[in-house]
This record gives structure tokens, C-alpha cells and sequence, in this order.
């Protein structure tokens, strides 16, 4: 632990991370997020005011303020503690902190409480198909983050909605919300159309859902970016996942389409870790003119935390 896997750096582990991969981490109901007010003005560098971001959609992001002492809670509960800022800022701060390398030692680090930094807390996800497969995304060229990237599987920012229901149920609604908007096609954040309610989709797919767990959490090094690393498993294999998905978007339902969706094989997840030439499937989910599995591709660069998520995932696997 500590040790920077890539461009990540996994800083604190649940207490048991084993080979009992169904057991193994934080179940949702046992993390609790504490949204504790604004993140101060008076903290953020001027040259991270400079490099503010100008997006319309300046949503309320959440930096994680406060890192529990590993082992400290007899119970294995999660307590974090996030403070409100938002899109232009977060942005601004990764693009300062990427166009002045230098300078991330003097306002990075592994805990929040030393250096602060505007973050998004962000949930980065390895999907799980039930032929032990993983899901995969190709980010799209115009997102702020990790453009044209791979990931294994997908990244979902902690949103206010989520605190709807209380800091008990944020990270149940959290993960419950990716499902639905990264994996399944059933909420689009930026739909204008009246959408169904995150528990009538959620409902809808639950019986596809083996477990969902939260691993780690993981620092994003040259942005000072915090993410939990979660695991999903699902009970159906890329081909039943492609059809449902496909039946869903028939009836009108549209996903955060952030990237193309592909399929990567163990061994070749295996090939990424000893980094050798690996390659990834198309899966065709939003095009229903092509076969479920298209053409394979070689994987090219990879998201920050991706090489961080496989290696956790290929330990405790069996994979490595």
C-alpha cells in the first residue's frame, strides 16, 4: 500500500482485501459520506483560480477533506468527509497541476488534510462479467479527462443528488446511480426527456447485480484527484448483458455516453499487467445494425487508475 501503481496511488485499503472477492472491501451500506460545507476560497493557489474552467454545466463537485486511519474503526465501517466546490474549479486545478509538473509535490499529497487541493471524489469501477471478463470504456476525445483513454471500467463523480437521502445512503445511491448511468442505458444526466426515477431503474436491473463492493481508495497523482476504487459483479455474460442493454435503449432509455464500450478478456487483462500488447472487443450495445461483439482492437493508453483497478482485481482473482 502506498506504493504508485502507473500514475496511481492506492492510500488506503479495506481491511479485507483476500481472494474471498465476493466478501472482500466495503459494502455500500457500510461507507458513510459527510458533506461537511464549501471548500474554503482562500485555499485555492491563484494559479489554480487562473486556470478555472468555464463550463456551463458548473455542477457541484465534492473534495474529499478528511482520510480515515486505516484499521481505525472496529466495526469496518468508511466514514469520509467531502466539502462543496465544483466543476470550473476541480478542472482548473487539474489543468494547473498538469501544465506545472513541478508543482504537484507542493500541493499534492496522499492525505487531503496536508494539502489541499480542489478534488472531485470520483468512484472508479471494475466491472465483472459473469465469464470473468471485464467491461471496458474507450473515454471519448472531448472530455476534460483522460481523453481517448481506456479504462477498466468505468468513472462516476460523487453528485448532490446523491445526498438525497442522507450521508448514510450516499454511497449506496452513488453506486446505484453508476450502475444505471454507466453500465446500463437507463439514466442520461443530461437528458432533457422526463427520466425515471433512480429507484425504478435501479429495481430493474438489481436482479442482474451479484454484489457491489468498494475496494480501496486510490489518488490520482498528477491531478490530486481521490477516487474509490468499486467492484461490480454482474451474473450475466457480455453476450445476455449486450441484449438487455439493447432491449432498454428500444424502449427509449439512453446511458452517459462518455465512451464506446468494449469487452477485455482475463488473459488480456493479464497481458496489460506485464505490459505486453493487449487488445479489447467492441462491444456493439448502441448500435443495433452490427453483431453484440465487433472487431478487436489493441488498447492503447489507459485511464490514470486503470493499471492501479487491475492489478487490486487480477490479485485478489486469482488472475496474477
Amino acid at each position: 500500500m502506498g506504493a504508485p501503481v502507473d500514475r496511481a496511488i492506492p492510500v488506503l485499503l479495506a481491511p479485507n482485501i483476500t481472494r474471498e472477492i465476493s466478501e472482500n472491501g466495503w459494502s455500500p451500506d457500510l461507507v458513510t459520506i459527510h458533506s461537511c460545507g464549501a471548500f474554503p476560497g482562500e485555499q485555492i493557489s491563484p494559479g489554480i483560480v487562473a486556470k478555472r474552467g468555464h463550463y456551463t454545466d458548473n455542477d457541484t463537485k465534492y473534495a474529499l477533506v478528511s482520510l480515515p486511519q486505516q484499521f481505525s474503526d472496529p466495526s469496518n465501517r468508511l466514514e469520509l468527509y467531502v466539502e462543496e466546490t465544483d466543476y470550473n474549479t476541480v478542472t482548473g486545478a487539474a489543468s494547473f497541476l498538469q501544465d506545472n509538473k513541478d508543482k504537484v509535490l507542493k500541493y499534492v499529497s496522499c492525505d487531503p488534510k496536508r494539502k489541499r487541493v480542489p478534488n472531485s471524489l470520483c468512484l472508479h469501477a471494475v466491472c465483472e462479467f459473469s465469464d470473468g471478463s471485464l467491461q471496458a470504456l474507450k473515454r471519448t476525445s472531448d472530455t476534460p479527462y483522460s481523453p481517448n483513454d481506456f479504462s477498466l471500467s468505468f468513472e462516476e463523480q460523487l453528485d448532490e443528488v446523491d445526498f438525497q437521502s442522507g450521508a448514510a445512503l450516499a454511497a449506496t445511491t452513488w453506486m446505484h446511480r453508476a450502475v444505471c448511468e454507466e453500465l446500463f442505458p437507463l439514466l442520461n444526466k443530461r437528458s432533457n426527456k422526463s427520466r425515471i426515477s433512480l429507484s425504478q431503474a435501479y429495481n430493474s436491473v438489481a436482479q442482474y447485480i451479484d454484489y457491489m463492493r468498494f475496494w480501496a481508495l486510490l489518488l490520482e497523482v498528477e491531478i490530486g484527484n481521490f477516487a474509490l476504487m468499486g467492484h461490480i459483479k454482474v451474473n450475466i455474460d457480455p453476450i445476455r448483458f449486450a441484449e438487455i442493454y439493447r432491449d432498454f435503449r428500444a424502449t427509449g432509455h439512453m446511458r452517459d455516453k462518455e465512451g464506446l464500450m468494449y469487452n477485455v478478456s482475463r488473459n488480456d487483462v493479464r497481458e496489460l499487467l506485464q505490459s505486453r500488447p493487449a487488445q479489447a472487443r467492441e462491444m456493439n450495445v448502441d448500435d443495433n445494425t452490427k453483431e453484440i461483439l465487433g472487431d478487436f482492437v489493441p488498447i492503447g493508453t489507459l485511464h490514470r487508475t486503470t493499471l492501479c483497478r487491475a492489478l487490486l482485481w487480477g490479485k485478489c482473482s486469482g488472475l496474477i
